[in-house]
């Protein structure tokens, strides 16, 4: 089912004042098939964008619409059996199982007395096992690392057979191994299972690397688009406002310093791979790397010997050289140098 949304305005009441409003204007689609990661700063409403996707909360004005139907005129089981929501908020009762909160998710099924069928079953252990933890499903939940439990947060969304999953920073807590394999996960479901997926983050890198579209918040509205369209209109560098950080073309956040001295390398071991780290080395203790054929002239020159295993640096001020054995020596050497300069 497609989602669309129609020129809604976001925003909240405050005590003894008037509402906040977060943004207005925003029309967006999200087709079928799509994984579509919701970026954007802290406080510029990209959790209650979710929660006005979820119908938890009715936006200010304008509609959102899931198949063509209003998502705010439906009622709360029409809406749980085509919109799972993955908060952030961790599920806290004691000696509950995997497999009973994977359970949870066939709810707007099983009746009042919530009797799980042979199908109902079926689906929760596929579930389970797509996501990789039907080994896990007697444990209980308490006893499952952060990584893990978020797994079994998405398959009880997956139990939950909707054409429409929302989560809300489900890599928030994770760490860098964690939050790929989550990010790849929720990428395969969406083109494995048909649906749309729709996630928030503040992994920018990750996002740029898996999703198929980017909706990044800013105050001034919402820019959408595949990755690669949002690099080339520079609407992703509007995330990082006024700081010195910029995104390279190849979806990686690094910090922009206007580095005054140039120091060129040269790579006689002929190792690209051991050049490119000397290369962060450079920027990293403040200096902009040159290669040959610069009409600059470096305050250094860097040497790459022996496949990689030394550098030699040479002040081409006085003509100095020193050697280093490893990039911690060589970043002191440049830090040394930058502190003569």
């Amino acid at each position: 089912m497609k989602l669309q949304i129609e020129n809604i305005a976001l925003g909240y009441a405050q005590r003894h004042a008037d509402t906040r409003l977060l943004a207005e204007g925003l029309s967006l689609a999200a087709p079928e098939d799509e994984l579509i990661a919701l970026l954007g700063r802290n406080g510029v409403g990209k959790s209650t964008l979710l929660r006005a996707l979820a119908g938890v909360a009715a936006p200010l004005k304008g509609r959102v619409l899931l198949g063509g139907e209003e998502i705010a005129a439906m009622t709360a089981h029409e809406r749980a059996r085509r919109i799972a929501f993955v908060t952030t908020e961790h599920v806290a009762v004691a000696h509950l199982r995997v497999h009973e909160v994977v359970a949870m998710g066939r709810a707007p099924y099983t009746g009042w007395f919530g009797t799980l069928s042979a199908e109902d079953e079926r689906i929760v252990g596929e579930s389970l096992e797509r996501v990789g933890m039907g080994a896990f499903r007697d444990k209980a939940l308490e006893s499952l690392s952060d990584g893990e439990r978020q797994r079994v947060m998405i398959a009880r969304a997956l139990a939950q057979d909707t054409p429409l999953m929302l989560l809300d920073e489900p890599t928030a807590f994770l760490d860098l191994p964690n939050r790929y394999q989550i990010a790849l996960l929720l990428r395969e479901l969406a083109h494995g299972t048909g649906k749309t997926v729709v996630f928030s983050s503040h992994d920018l890198s990750t996002a740029v690397q898996l999703c198929d579209a980017l909706w990044v918040m800013t105050p001034g509205g919402v820019a959408a688009g595949a990755p690669e369209d949002l690099m080339r209109s520079g609407a992703l560098d509007a995330m990082f406002g006024s700081t010195p950080l910029t995104l390279s073309p190849e979806g990686v956040v690094k910090l922009d310093r206007q580095a005054k001295h140039t120091v060129k390398i040269t790579d006689t071991a002929v190792n690209g791979r051991i050049a490119a780290l000397a290369v962060r080395t450079v920027e990293r203790c403040g200096f902009r790397p040159v290669t040959d054929g610069t009409d600059e002239t470096p305050v250094a020159e860097i040497k790459i010997l022996e496949e990689g295993r030394t550098f030699e640096l040479t002040d081409t001020r006085d003509g100095t050289v020193s050697r280093a054995e490893d990039f911690h020596g060589l970043a002191a050497l440049l830090r040394q140098l930058g502190d003569a300069l």
